[in-house]
């Protein structure tokens, strides 16, 4: 367990009592042979409750199974990190798929424990790289807006520049339309815009079904055929617009509903779900009411759902004795009483256990650095109550008689 104060960075050291449900989910991924794949798990659990750590532990026991007899290649998604790049985070997701594939399965020592008889490490080599240049080149394929090498065209900004030279000629009637005041020539420019931009588009498609038929290629080849589970680990999927999470969501079924694979995901499921109504909130059935419900959205997705349960009173005071110990002239006894005041009066979450008390020994320092002899039980509650009652701690704060 690791004796760090401050840090809420994810961990795999378990301080917190997630061990047993890691090495149980970690277990369940393992044993799952191929003809039940694809399969996703879900892990669900409010912002700092520990999902991410969570994942880690899994995929560290994944990792670290002595004697086991299937080879589990993990790829890691954050999903938070990649929306701040491409707003297609689906998009994002494949091109991190096939990156990991490359970057994991090419070295010698992967290749070698993967050939088949008859097969030499050199020719292994050469066809996997042939295959994902193959499925690398059809995926970019897909999101460029021409064919590679010939100028780029911004459809928006040339159908804007055909409706500015109808403007330019003249008014276009009361009640009409763009085209309708488009003379002969632009008439015929407009149309050749439209052509053009379909034809690109069914390119563009077209490349995506070439990219899911060389990904399913290549799993079942380097993947099943080599007694191997690819398990993908989506993070954050809850801090990212509703429809990039959707989509991510969507992508899981249409590219990547291929045998060998296994998904985690870990994300708030009342968030995900309202990103679920966001996404189709324009589309309502004929009686009025919404096509899509959420749940049962998210539910067909998602085979296998856990739900992160709060921490017991007795592990979160356990958790904070070992890291109040130490504090300068906090004895052991006080050491017990701050634990107690603060699992009475906070809600039982990571995160906010360890924000409560990094603020709690910041003003104790703070205290004995000025010396001043606050009692230490006496200011854990002020700091539960600023952390978790706002509007008690504002009323405490004007009147701090009301404290007695």
């Amino acid at each position: 367990m690791t004796t760090n104060r401050h840090n809420d960075q994810p961990t795999t050291d378990d301080a917190l009592g997630f061990a047993p449900a890691a090495a149980v989910l970690a277990t369940l991924i393992a044993d799952t042979p191929h003809d039940d794949t694809p399969l996703t798990l879900g892990i669900y659990g409010e912002w700092g409750s520990g999902k991410t750590s969570m994942l880690k532990m899994i995929e560290r026991k994944l990792t670290d199974r002595p004697g086991q007899t299937t080879t589990v290649i993990p790829v890691w998604f954050e999903s938070w990190r990649y929306a701040q790049q491409d707003r297609a985070l689906w998009r994002a997701l494949l091109v991190r798929i096939i990156a990991s594939l490359r970057a994991k399965l090419l070295p010698s020592e992967t290749l070698l424990r993967g050939l088949h008889a008859g097969e030499t490490e050199a020719q292994a080599s050469a066809a996997l790289t042939q295959q994902l240049d193959d499925a690398q080149t059809r995926l970019y394929r897909s999101f460029t807006r021409d064919k590679p090498g010939e100028l780029a065209i911004d459809w928006a900004a040339a159908s804007r520049l055909v409706a500015s030279l109808a403007l330019k000629s003249g008014a276009i009637p009361a009640g009409g339309t763009i085209e309708a005041a488009l003379t002969p020539e632009q008439t015929t420019l407009w149309d050749v815009l439209h052509r053009e931009r379909a034809k690109v588009y069914g390119q563009q498609v077209e490349a995506l079904d070439e990219f899911e038929g060389l990904l399913r290629e290549l799993i079942d080849g380097w993947i099943v055929k080599r007694n191997r589970l690819l398990v993908v680990f989506i993070d954050d999927l809850d801090r990212c617009l509703p429809e990039q999470a959707v989509g991510v969501l969507e992508a899981i079924k249409v590219f990547l509903d291929i045998p060998g694979c296994i998904f985690v995901l870990g994300m708030d499921r009342a968030i995900i779900e309202r990103g679920i109504a966001v996404r189709y909130r324009d589309l309502v059935g004929a009686a009025g009411g919404a096509p899509v419900r959420e749940r049962d959205y998210l539910e067909k997705i998602v085979q296998i759902p856990y739900t992160l349960a709060p921490l017991s009173p007795a592990l979160v005071k356990t958790f904070l004795t070992a890291r109040l110990a130490g504090t300068l002239n906090l004895t052991p006894d006080m050491q017990q009483q701050v634990a107690a005041t603060m699992v009475a009066g906070l809600a039982r979450n990571p995160r906010k256990v360890k924000r409560t008390l990094n603020t709690f020994r910041l003003l104790y320092d703070l205290a004995q650095a000025n010396g001043r002899t606050e009692h230490p039980a006496l200011l854990a509650k002020l700091v539960v109550l600023q952390s978790s009652y706002a509007a008690i701690y504002e009323r405490v704060a004007a009147s701090p008689t009301l404290l007695t």
